[in-house]
């Protein structure tokens, strides 16, 4: 049976809950993961053992351990923090603290460094005429990046990168019922 469009609303989150999902799962450790964890907790090295070890009780043995791993990583260069390579559990944690949060994930949409397939599976609307499809697009990076980085600010503009350069017409309007799947 076919859905009537009255009873679908126009698509607002899934691009930005599917970018936000895509980027939060492919972070990965690098040099700049411990400075963008210092940035979020305002630099303080308290703070950011606080985040780590989960608990603000200053005298309990993880917030102790974890300002201690903060302050061996962080070592003080010439001007600038030079970083030591932290373990795989420690780094697992600072990604944790990323992937936690929403801004810096925005931030990082719009930094890939690989392609991916983007599948759209609904309701759409082409010119005048609504009908369910299915829509599979091969994005390098350059194309996924801002893909991505629209996705998390205005679906129907990340929806107009969609289409871009393929033999797909532009989506006019994009319906509640759409899934996305980006793999790589």
């Amino acid at each position: 049976m076919k859905r009537l469009t009255t009873d679908l609303s126009p698509d607002r989150r899934e691009a930005r809950n599917k970018a936000r999902e895509f980027t939060a799962r492919t972070l990965r450790y690098d040099d700049r993961t411990l400075n963008d964890v210092i940035m979020l907790s305002h630099g303080n090295n308290s703070e950011v053992a606080i985040a780590i070890s989960g608990t603000s009780d200053k005298k309990s043995p993880k917030y102790k351990a974890a300002l201690r791993n903060v302050q061996r990583y962080r070592a003080k260069g010439t001007g600038k923090q030079s970083i030591a390579n932290p373990g795989s559990g420690y780094k697992e944690r600072l990604l944790n603290i990323l992937r936690g949060d929403q801004g810096y994930i925005d931030t990082r949409a719009g930094e890939q460094t690989r392609g991916a397939k983007v599948e759209l599976k609904g309701t759409v609307k082409i010119s005048k005429i609504v009908e369910e499809r299915k829509i599979t697009v091969n994005m390098d990076a350059d194309k996924l990046s801002r893909f991505l980085g629209l996705a998390v600010v205005d679906n129907q503009a990340a929806y107009g990168i969609f289409t871009e350069g393929t033999n797909y017409p532009p989506l006019a309007e994009v319906y509640s019922d759409a899934t996305i799947t980006i793999t790589t």
